[in-house]
């Protein structure tokens, strides 16, 4: 921090004002970067594309991720708005990952890619014909853990793929990382085939259907969007057999409530709302339940998420699941309450008669899980 403070100082003394916390975090992060000299650092824009802060490298590739209506009210509100915003990372000369997009953002980023002549590497999880899901891979619980796939690409064939994290969602991020992988090697770079085999099998995600403990099934995520929403409830349905489902949801001012409220109550039972607290951009409990009480079955609120917690354990049976999810915030203080509390993961829930709770084999998983 002692390096960048500096020209913090003089940055906000200027006409530029004040710098930004996403600023100084992107400034220690290329700090470090220089420091230890990794082989490629991967710089995630944080908010649109054109006007961000990371904005300003000189990439050997680009990665644009599927395009979603969110922050609508900076970024635009369609599809091609908000493609034109990411569009312009890419850069002259410099190749593109493109994963599977919207029909509207993908003709915004082709067009910006082909004027700036940058090429275009696309994998077949773009198309009806993609590669699918072999199977899960269970741990002794019988919890899915992990998925297995095959994924083709112009010049290499790689095989049982294992990626530890679960949904049809994640084996389009994996092919589109390997789509990076083609991009930096028709630059020129060798990137090995164990070496990428081993990468996605050591692969480390906290908070994105994450299993913390079983009978019932608690599971953490940090979807707080509709989309995100809508990508985790048919995850967990394909993923994992359960009875009841609880959500535990804590969610943000800015976020779309009543859309993420009408997914919820196609898989949600029961739906506890709570809020992280310290947060000035958290939206009250209460107010969750209200705008839910019409729309969700069974929602009440317990501010506090070791209460909501509490609540939603000495409910369920061990046959039961229940989610925690609508915010990172909220999953990083969930992980925290677990840890200063581990009797919380190991506690014994409600008995029932009823054992059907398992692992899933799903093979092929349907396209439309992700």
């Amino acid at each position: 921090m002692a390096c960048i403070k500096p020209a913090i100082e003089a940055v906000s003394a200027s006409e530029f004002g004040h710098v930004s916390f996403f600023e100084i975090y992107t400034a220690l992060a290329f700090t470090y970067f220089a420091d230890k000299a990794p082989d490629f650092p991967v710089i995630e824009v944080g908010l649109g594309g054109r006007l961000d802060a990371t904005n300003v490298v000189s990439p050997v590739t680009t990665v644009i991720t599927p395009v979603g209506l969110e922050h609508t009210a900076i970024l635009g509100e369609t599809y091609a708005e908000i493609a034109a915003e990411k569009a312009e990372i890419i850069k002259d000369g410099c190749p593109l990952a493109l994963a599977p997009q919207h029909p509207d953002a993908r003709e915004v980023i082709k067009k910006v890619a082909k004027e700036r002549n940058a090429s275009i590497v696309a994998l077949k999880s773009d198309s009806a014909d993609c590669q699918p899901i072999r199977c899960l891979v269970k741990d002794d619980d019988k919890v899915p853990i992990a998925q297995q796939f095959d994924v083709e690409t112009d010049t290499e064939t790689y095989s049982q793929l294992t990626l530890p994290l679960l949904g049809y969602h994640q084996y389009v991020n994996a092919t589109t990382a390997i789509a990076a992988i083609e991009c930096l090697k028709k630059s020129g770079y060798a990137i090995p085939k164990p070496s990428v085999c081993t990468g996605f099998k050591n692969v480390q995600w906290h908070g994105r259907i994450q299993t913390v403990r079983s009978a019932p099934l608690v599971v953490l995520d940090g979807a707080h969007s509709p989309a995100a929403m809508q990508v985790l409830c048919s995850t967990l349905r394909e993923c994992f057999r359960y009875d009841q489902a609880t959500f535990i949801v804590s969610l943000m001012k800015d976020k779309n409530l009543i859309a993420i409220g009408d997914v919820l109550s196609k898989t949600a039972d029961t739906v506890i709302t709570t809020q992280v607290f310290d947060n000035p951009r958290v939206m009250p409990a209460e107010a969750i339940q209200d705008a839910w009480s019409g729309i969700c079955s069974n929602v009440t609120a317990y501010p506090k998420p070791e209460d909501a917690i509490a609540k939603a354990l000495a409910s369920a049976s061990p046959t039961d699941l229940i989610c925690i999810t609508g915010s990172l915030y909220l999953v990083g203080q969930t992980l925290k309450i677990f840890k200063s509390s581990p009797n919380l993961l190991h506690r014994t829930a409600k008995k029932t008669k009823k054992e059907k709770r398992g692992f899933k084999c799903v093979t092929p998983l349907a396209k439309g899980g992700g």
